[in-house]
């Protein structure tokens, strides 16, 4: 059997989509399958692994914006599809921006949209216009497509911005194991792994670590994003020599094996890949629980709030729940525990199965 995955972002560009497109082909190819990877690379060409083949076409420049780049695609889908054939059993992609190209091009194949956020809805990353021109492409492009969300939280938000009924099912994302693991070297680090962006709601992290013990330190692992660069500079100064700061890497685990506790304080988290990352590596978690418009994250679908982590209400709960799970190393030591206990069911096999039997249920 031979499926096609396309995606805009690829190694060796370090992504949450790059990740899981390698992960599922690995998985496809496992069991048998012929994988076509297509996605953008500086020039067309065409790389084998065994069953899987990377096919990269030349990537836009200076095509900036979510708007522009759809037209992009839209423009150039039939030079990039004819990359590839056109006997695929099953088509999944992680963006919207070749649905229309895909379902004009393979009309028998069973396509999958992996929906990994809903950034075309946020005014964070668009205008209001162009919010209410995606919600009205999105209604249209998504008709006989089949909707994989990797939380439940998001598929309700889906479905509340477009108003309509489309096939979908939640399908959690999966976590290296070989990757992640559990390590021995452990130090008093509260690690936070991420975006440094509005959303992630960093700068809640300077009162929360005036109330934490100071034999700690806040380990900080991630990518800054531009408009979000003078609140960032203020947090770190706050900090003062408390913090480790850390750019964006292939590697988290490398730290997240080192770290005693993961700190998501995220305002917006659409599933949380880094709380099963943290799981995986024996790492508890704190973060904010979920509350109406205020706090809208998907984090309670993976903490179960004292087995494997805490969900808080606010920062004096955070720094309270930190300083326990520093202080208390027999709560520790079982946290850490019953976090990878819990995380073997996160595995990319099940994530794969999981959209098989959907595919067999097809055909």
């Amino acid at each position: 059997m031979r499926v096609l995955i396309f995606s805009t972002i690829f190694f060796p560009e370090v992504s949450g989509p790059s990740v899981y497109v390698r992960e599922v082909s690995k998985v496809l190819a496992k069991k048998g399958f012929s994988v076509d990877i297509l996605c953008p690379g500086e020039y067309i060409s065409f790389e084998n692994f065994g069953k899987i083949k990377i096919n990269r076409f030349k990537k836009p420049k200076n095509v900036n914006g979510i708007k522009n780049l759809y037209q992009w695609y839209k423009n150039h889908s039939e030079e990039i599809l004819s990359l590839v054939g056109l006997d695929y059993d099953f088509i999944i992609t992680t963006t919207h921006l070749m649905l229309g190209g895909l379902k004009k091009r393979f009309l028998n194949a069973q396509i999958f949209w992996k929906i990994p956020s809903l950034m075309l809805f946020s005014e964070d990353f668009t205008t209001r216009k162009e919010i209410n021109e995606n919600i009205k492409l999105i209604k249209e492009l998504s008709k006989g497509v089949i909707l994989i969300f990797p939380s439940e939280f998001l598929r309700k938000e889906f479905f509340i911005k477009i108003k309509a009924k489309r096939e979908s099912y939640v399908i959690p994302n999966g976590v290296d194991f070989n990757r992640f693991k559990p390590g021995f070297l452990r130090k008093n680090w509260v690690i936070y792994l991420g975006r440094f962006s509005r959303e992630k709601n960093l700068s809640v992290l300077s009162d929360v670590f005036k109330e934490v013990g100071q034999n700690s330190k806040i380990v900080l692992v991630g990518e800054l994003i531009d408009n979000y660069k003078k609140m960032f500079e203020r947090l770190i100064s706050s900090l003062g020599n408390r913090v480790f700061l850390f750019r964006k890497t292939p590697h988290p685990e490398n730290y997240l094996k080192k770290s005693r506790i993961l700190v998501l304080p995220s305002l917006y988290e659409s599933f949380g890949n880094v709380l099963l990352e943290a799981m995986a590596c024996g790492v508890p978690s704190v973060a904010f629980m979920p509350d109406g418009d205020k706090i809208k994250t998907a984090s309670n679908e993976l903490i179960i709030n004292g087995k494997n982590g805490f969900l808080v209400k606010d920062k004096k709960e955070m720094a309270e729940k930190i300083n326990l799970l520093l202080k208390d190393k027999k709560l520790w030591k079982k946290m850490s525990k019953d976090s990878i206990k819990l995380s073997k069911k996160y595995s990319w096999e099940n994530h794969v199965n999981n959209i098989l039997n959907i595919f067999k249920t097809k055909n």
